[in-house]
């Protein structure tokens, strides 16, 4: 019974004196009667059988771990509490290897690594010492943070390299498994250290991409009222050139200047035109990229983190860009229409209309 306890919250056990407490299942004393147990929580480790599989045969690991990682002092000689110790230490031993099988009878278990061993799984007894370094190897596997597979594997590699001979498993792995354990450990942290560099680095090249899209948006605003003032000042000087003329020669030059007028006129709406549709097309392109790299490049991050760092920086820079738009579009559409009128004035419309409404109202 004591290897199928994942089901269970409570165990009566008989000629147990004191409760035994572990992180799945509590083992108590023996009463008569009839009794409810509490249903039990939802495990939050994973099943050591996703790392530990058995190919023939029917030992297995364990399907939860929790049930025989020890909650309190270890170190209890009660005949009871020793023969639960002696199931716990199966149990967890069967969830630190890659693969059970048997050949021949024999259960035998697989430590994938460099090389990788195949033994004999056996039998031996632990005291309370080397029960507590199996419960820790287990809880840094299992329970201690995420990457169970990682450290299963680290761990896995280690005992196969620290396995120089063909003694079972069982009799071997309370002298090999600390300096295994140890040795996995600082594997795990130079991963999570390699990690953490790799998540700076990455996103200082965020920062930078950052950094150059905001350059692009402020060039485009550049750009956008440059060109705007390029063109309002052309048609500053061609206005001021029709005005400086001799008055003898502006009679004969008015219906040149009024076509001069409507091409200015023209040239500064498509000029404007262009460059707005330019620019529009342009930020379309590098919010789709954007999005590209945001999802091949920063799914690590959130979409709060991600917009704390991106996306409200280059909205902001886009409100100010669109700001700029909509003003320098009012000015063109202003310089054009006044450069629209000056033409109908240089060719008499603007005095025929007034004379006729002159006419109208009399």
């Amino acid at each position: 019974m004591l290897d199928n306890l994942s089901s269970v919250s409570v165990v009566r056990m008989l000629g147990l004196t004191e409760a035994i407490r572990t992180l799945g299942v509590v083992i108590e004393p023996w009463e008569d009667g009839a009794w409810e147990a509490p249903p039990r929580a939802a495990g939050r480790s994973p099943s050591p059988r996703r790392f530990a599989r058995t190919i023939v045969g029917s030992a297995r690991a364990p399907s939860d771990i929790g049930s025989y990682l020890l909650e309190g002092e270890a170190n209890r000689a009660d005949r009871a509490f020793v023969v639960w110790r002696g199931f716990a230490t199966n149990a967890v031993r069967r969830s630190l290897v890659n693969e059970i099988y048997e050949a021949d009878g024999i259960v035998r278990v697989v430590l994938s690594g460099t090389p990788t061993r195949r033994l004999e799984l056996g039998e031996a007894d632990v005291d309370a010492a080397s029960f507590a370094v199996l419960q820790k190897a287990a809880r840094w596997v299992y329970v201690e943070g995420p990457d169970a597979e990682l450290r299963h594997t680290l761990l896995t590699n280690e005992l196969a390299r620290e396995w120089r001979d063909g003694e079972p498993f069982a009799l071997g792995l309370s002298c090999k498994l600390p300096v295994a354990l140890e040795s996995a450990g600082l594997a795990y942290r130079a991963y999570v250290q390699q990690g953490s560099k790799d998540t700076i680095k990455s996103l200082s090249d965020l920062r930078k991409t950052l950094a150059e899209e905001m350059g692009k948006v402020t060039q485009q605003t550049r750009d956008l009222t440059s060109g705007l003032w390029r063109d309002v000042a052309v048609a500053i000087v061609t206005i001021a050139f029709r005005y400086s003329m001799d008055a003898a020669k502006v009679v004969t030059a008015k219906p040149v200047y009024a076509v001069i007028f409507v091409l200015a006129a023209a040239h500064i709406v498509i000029s404007q035109w262009v460059t707005v549709r330019s620019n529009r097309a342009f930020l379309k392109v590098a919010a789709d990229s954007r999005t590209l790299w945001r999802q091949k490049g920063y799914a690590y991050l959130s979409d709060d983190e991600f917009g704390v760092l991106a996306e409200t920086p280059l909205s902001q820079a886009r409100a100010i860009y669109n700001r700029v738009e909509a003003t320098t579009n009012w000015v063109a559409g202003i310089v054009a229409v006044g450069l629209v009128a000056s033409a109908g004035w240089e060719i008499g419309v603007w005095q025929a209309l007034y004379r006729r409404l002159m006419e109208l109202s009399c």
